[in-house]
């Protein structure tokens, strides 16, 4: 069945939305607050004294991060639009004359494509952040080009969340976007 934006409009309620918001504000938060634990451990704040120092190629470490970082961002676009697209397509194929289930199950497929898209890059953001702590516990500070490599995935993640948050008219134009696919 064809749902036209202004039916799904209607179908996003002001309570699908809010819980979209927060679940991907959550995904974000987590990765922000280690973070924040990860920055206290490579200035000092915490105290790292006692900590068994690990030898690990860091050189090597902080590429591995950059090839996830690339690799992540790109899966984070195509994985999530593949989807939503083949789901967009399935509702069209059911006709049963109630065009508030086909939005419902749009709205789950854009849902679905979005927390597809953070999570992909939360998980190298944690990788990143992670590789930061054996720095920091390996003598690396702020000052150290591969502790901001490492971060660099973390900082994607915060301009990814300001250029995609869920509001109601990306989700609108979301839904444009894929009804003139299929």
């Amino acid at each position: 069945m064809i749902v036209t934006t202004e039916q799904f409009d209607e179908y996003l309620t002001e309570q699908e939305l809010r819980g979209m918001q927060i679940l991907i504000g959550a995904l974000v938060m987590g990765a922000l607050v280690f973070a924040l634990i990860v920055i206290a451990m490579l200035t000092g704040i915490l105290d790292m004294a006692g900590a068994v120092p690990v030898q690990i190629p860091f050189t090597t470490l902080a590429v591995v991060v950059i090839i996830a970082t690339f690799g992540g961002l790109y899966a984070s676009v195509m994985l999530p639009d593949r989807i939503i697209q083949s789901r967009f397509v399935r509702t069209t194929g059911d006709d049963d004359g109630r065009w508030q289930q086909a939005a419902g199950r749009q709205l789950n497929a854009i849902r679905t494509g979005y927390i597809l898209q953070f999570a992909v890059i939360e998980g190298i953001a944690f990788l990143g952040l992670v590789f930061n702590i054996l720095a920091a516990m390996n003598g690396f500070g702020l000052d150290s080009w591969i502790v901001w490599t490492n971060f660099l995935p973390t900082i994607l993640l915060i301009l990814r969340l300001r250029s995609a948050f869920p509001t109601r008219d990306r989700i609108l134009e979301l839904h444009r976007t894929y009804s003139r696919l299929i």
